[in-house]
């Protein structure tokens, strides 16, 4: 008991340092007033409505705040005071271990993670983060200087190291998780497509688009490579750089029009004109790949660590609640 009493003191430091601090506005304004005073009780430990004003304002700004009713503030003052708590409980438990949360724990992690992700999810990845103009390089980067993550993973390699038995999984266990999340291991259909594209937003050149967009198929029709006509007549700047190659989608990714063109038509053809609203097009479907699940065999790292990751959380959480149990933790506001 002294133990936790000691931790608690560590995270009762936390909240007091942040008291301590400037106060903010919305404190000042007495805008918790419906908070009782005390706001909860950790051991022999008291922590202030004055208290846990400024912790709230130190997580969320006055903008964000006042968008909030009371008993959403109320829930997310419980959770926050509850994951401080529990941060400085696997903190000290991690002090006593020897072991260091450390960018270089969360590198090692996210590496081994990405390269046990199926070929198919690896690749969505890359593609969501570039939509949000960064790579993988600099996600993992950042991701490692985040001190949650950073916990995170040092609390992985204390239960891999000290309750091994705690996280193993039996073949079993593997081959049940693959059976039942199929869709996961499942790469859609999809294809490599090439397109001719022109423009006809503007309504005072809408007959030279169309035009335009004839004479090139009048030249496919004829036999004329799709690339060369694809730089001759595109307007985008794919069909001028490139040959019109716009690169492999799903199904889904597609505008339905050009999607039923490309997955009915044999690789190596090309579509009729496809009339959109701001466009004409012609879509060749460059190659074709039907659907089919990742046999087991190549995604069993990537269980194996989902299963890991799962194991891990259980048992972390099992710790947690023995330890808030002795510390006795009292939210006096649900």
């Amino acid at each position: 008991m002294k133990k936790l009493l000691i931790l608690f003191t560590v995270c009762f430091s936390t909240l007091t340092m942040i008291a301590e601090s400037k106060p903010s506005k919305t404190a000042a304004a007495g805008d918790f007033s419906y908070l009782p005073d005390p706001v909860a009780m950790v051991g022999n430990k008291t922590i202030s409505r004055n208290q846990a004003t400024k912790y709230l304002t130190s997580k969320f700004n006055p903008d964000q705040l006042k968008t909030l009713d009371p008993e959403e503030v109320k829930i997310i003052l419980g959770e926050l005071i509850e994951l401080e708590i529990n941060r400085n409980i696997m903190n000290a438990i991690l002090k006593n271990s020897d072991i260091i949360p450390s960018p270089q724990l969360v590198r090692a992690k996210m590496i081994r993670l990405v390269k046990s992700l199926p070929p198919h999810r690896r690749k969505l990845l890359i593609k969501n983060l570039k939509v949000k103009k960064t790579t993988l390089k600099i996600y993992i980067e950042d991701s490692s200087k985040d001190p949650d993550e950073q916990l995170r993973a040092a609390v992985g390699l204390w239960v891999k190291r000290t309750s091994p038995d705690q996280i193993k999984h039996s073949s079993g266990e593997a081959e049940d998780y693959y059976r039942l999340r199929q869709e996961i291991f499942l790469i859609p259909e999809h294809a490599t497509i090439s397109q001719i594209i022109v423009d006809r937003s503007d309504a005072d050149n809408t007959a030279r688009s169309a035009s335009k967009i004839k004479m090139a198929y009048s030249r496919l029709k004829q036999g004329e490579p799709f690339c060369k006509v694809a730089k001759e007549f595109s307007d985008m700047p794919s069909g001028k750089e490139r040959g019109g190659l716009s690169g492999t989608f799903t199904r889904e990714e597609l505008p339905k029009q050009i999607a039923r063109a490309v997955f009915s038509q044999k690789p190596g053809s090309f579509s009729k004109i496809i009339f959109l609203k701001k466009s004409y097009i012609i879509v060749k479907t460059d190659n074709l790949v039907t659907a089919r699940y990742i046999p087991f065999k190549e995604v069993k790292e990537y269980i194996s660590m989902e299963l890991q990751s799962a194991k891990i959380k259980a048992y972390v959480g099992k710790i947690l609640r023995q330890k808030r149990a002795n510390l006795k933790v009292k939210l006096y506001f649900n």
